[in-house]
């Protein structure tokens, strides 16, 4: 089962070596890419062994945005785990903007905030608001609750959709805001399916 307590950082140093060499079958891939996806929420805690492991994967992929496509490929935990770095990274992007800042505060000011969103945020609208989001669906991820981690994330995409028109008003290089957080909300919501 997929939502279920992650026990500890592991990774498969045989299931490593074989993928950088280029040895390893697609149900060996399908392992390590299930491995990596349970690793990724504490890159910034883990062990020095499991970061180096970890780091042999990104460079035989290419970088960053590589080892994010390389998960998309692979359905569940892999699929659900890079979509929602997609959202992470859009909040991260945008969360700190004035006029982003503002657009969420008049929209929380007008509307509840969503549901699945809530156990992330305190009353008052800052700069930090947007980036405790994306922080708490990270920290769902680690929990070993993607499904619920996707559930948030689209959650938080579709509020960057409604705040949009706002923001844009304030800063027209916002415009296109809205379309970007539309299209990585429907590809987290589609991989819930695949999961």
């Amino acid at each position: 089962m997929l939502d279920e307590p992650v026990p500890g950082f592991r990774l498969d140093l045989p299931l490593v070596d074989a993928f950088v060499d280029g040895r390893l079958d697609e149900a060996g891939e399908a392992g390590l890419a299930d491995q990596v996806a349970l690793v990724m929420p504490f890159h910034a805690q883990l062990p020095i062994p499991i970061a180096a492991a970890l780091e042999r994967v990104e460079r035989r992929l290419g970088g960053d945005a590589e080892l994010f496509a390389w998960l998309d490929r692979h359905p569940g935990r892999p699929r659900m785990t890079a979509r929602c770095y997609a959202v992470i990274a859009l909040l991260d992007e945008v969360g700190a903007m004035p006029p982003v800042v503002t657009a969420l505060r008049e929209l929380r000011e007008r509307e509840p905030d969503p549901e699945p969103l809530r156990p992330f945020l305190v009353p008052a609208t800052t700069d930090e608001t947007l980036p405790s989001v994306s922080y708490g669906i990270e920290e769902t991820l680690g929990d070993g609750r993607p499904a619920d981690a996707v559930t948030a994330a689209v959650a938080a995409a579709q509020w960057l959709r409604r705040l949009t028109p706002r923001a844009a008003e304030l800063d027209p290089k916002l415009q296109e805001l809205g379309d970007r957080a539309a299209l990585v909300a429907q590809e987290a919501r589609a991989a819930i399916g695949d999961g």
